[in-house]
C-alpha cells in the first residue's frame, strides 16, 4: 500500500506539489519596489509635483513603505537641485523638507515633522550645509505656520510655488483624526498672528543664509568640475599608446579590491632590449609599480627581479603583460608610455 503511494507521488502529485511549492514561495518573497523615477531636466511644480511610492511585494499583494510628492527641478541624472520641496508620508507622521537641496538631499532649509495621532509631538528643525543645527519642539499651530513662512520666502524668492496641504496620503488612513487628507488637525493648526508673524521674520532670515550658503557651494561645486574638466582633458591629450618603436597592445582597469590598479601588455618592436615606463591617470599623472600577486601575476623575465619597479624591461620582439599600481585611488582613467630607453 505504502509502494503504491509513492508511486503516485512520483507520477501524478509531485508536479502538483512542486507547483504549489513555488505559488507559496512566489506569494512569500518580498521584492522592494519604486515607483514613477523622477525625469531628468524637468521642472514639478504645485500643480504637477512627482509622486512616488516604495512599497514591497508579498505575492500580489503591496504592502506601501512610504510615499513622497516632490516639486522644484531635476538636474541632467533626474536629482533634484536647487529650491524644492518634499513631502514625505508613512504609516503614523508626515514630514516636510523645503529649501535648497542638492542632490535629492535638504542641505540648507528646514525640516517639519508631526505625528498625526499626537498633535503635541511636533518639531522643526534648522538644517545648513547638510548638518541639523537646531530643532524646535512646538505646537502644531506654530509649526504649519513656520511651513508657510518658509514656503512664501520661497514664493517670493525663488519664484516656487509651495507644496499645497491638498496633496496628502493615498495610503495610510489615520484614525481618530479630524482633517483633510493631509493628516493635520484642523483646530490644532489654527495659529495666532503673532506667532506667524515672528516666524516669517525669523524664518526669512534664516533661509536667506541658507540661500548665501547654497549660492557659495555651488559656486565651488562648479568650479570644481571645471578644473577637473580640465585636467582630465589635458591628461587625454598627454596620454599616448605608443613611443620609440613600442606600443600598448592592450590595457584595462582592475578594481577597488584589488592590489594593482591596472593590466597592461606591451609589444617591442625594437630588435634589442628597452627599459619602458608607464603612467596611469588618477586626478594625476603617476608611475605604475610592478605587481606580482596571485591572480595579478606579471609575466616574470628570467634572471629580472622587479617587483614594485616602474621600470619594465622588455626582450626584443616580444609581448610582455604586467598589472601596475599607481600613487593614486579609483581606476585609471587615461595610460601613455612615459619613457622609453
Amino acid at each position: 500500500m505504502m509502494e503504491l503511494l509513492v508511486k503516485r507521488l512520483r507520477k501524478r502529485e509531485l508536479p502538483t506539489i512542486m507547483l504549489l511549492l513555488a505559488l507559496l514561495l512566489s506569494t512569500a518573497c518580498m521584492a522592494q519596489k519604486y515607483s514613477n523615477p523622477p525625469k531628468p531636466n524637468t521642472t514639478y511644480t504645485n500643480n504637477n509635483p512627482l509622486y512616488t511610492y516604495m512599497y514591497r511585494m508579498w505575492g500580489t499583494k503591496k504592502d506601501i513603505s512610504y510615499e513622497d510628492y516632490w516639486i522644484g527641478k531635476t538636474d541632467a541624472n533626474g536629482k533634484f537641485n536647487g529650491w524644492c520641496q518634499r513631502r514625505n508620508f508613512r504609516e503614523k507622521s508626515a514630514e516636510d523638507d523645503i529649501g535648497y537641496f542638492r542632490n535629492d538631499r535638504l542641505y540648507s532649509g528646514y525640516h517639519f515633522q508631526y505625528y498625526y495621532d499626537e498633535p503635541e509631538n511636533t518639531e522643526y528643525s534648522y538644517i545648513q550645509n547638510g548638518e541639523f543645527k537646531n530643532t524646535w519642539k512646538v505646537k502644531q499651530g506654530e509649526l504649519f505656520a513656520t511651513l508657510k513662512a518658509v514656503g512664501e520666502y520661497g514664493r517670493k524668492k525663488e519664484g516656487v510655488t509651495p507644496l499645497s496641504r491638498s496633496y496628502g496620503s493615498k495610503f495610510f488612513s489615520y484614525s481618530g483624526r479630524t482633517g483633510d487628507n493631509y493628516g493635520y488637525d484642523r483646530k490644532s493648526a489654527t495659529a495666532q498672528r503673532g506667532t506667524t508673524i515672528n516666524a516669517a521674520g525669523g524664518i526669512a532670515v534664516l533661509a536667506a543664509i541658507g540661500a548665501a550658503i547654497w549660492t557659495g557651494a555651488k559656486a565651488i561645486d562648479d568650479a570644481d568640475y571645471q578644473r577637473n574638466l580640465e585636467k582630465d582633458r589635458k591628461a587625454a591629450q598627454e596620454a599616448n599608446t605608443s613611443k620609440g618603436n613600442v606600443e600598448i597592445v592592450e590595457w584595462g582597469t582592475l578594481g577597488a579590491l584589488a592590489i594593482s590598479h591596472a593590466m597592461v601588455q606591451l609589444r617591442n618592436r625594437n630588435n634589442y632590449d628597452v627599459i619602458v615606463t608607464v603612467s596611469l591617470f588618477q586626478d594625476g599623472w603617476s608611475d605604475g609599480e610592478i605587481i606580482y600577486s596571485d591572480g595579478e601575476r606579471s609575466e616574470y623575465l628570467p634572471g629580472v627581479h622587479d617587483d614594485y619597479s616602474t621600470s619594465i624591461k622588455l626582450k626584443p620582439n616580444s609581448i610582455r603583460k604586467v598589472y601596475l599600481k599607481a600613487d593614486g585611488r579609483g581606476r585609471p582613467t587615461h595610460i601613455r608610455i612615459k619613457s622609453v630607453r
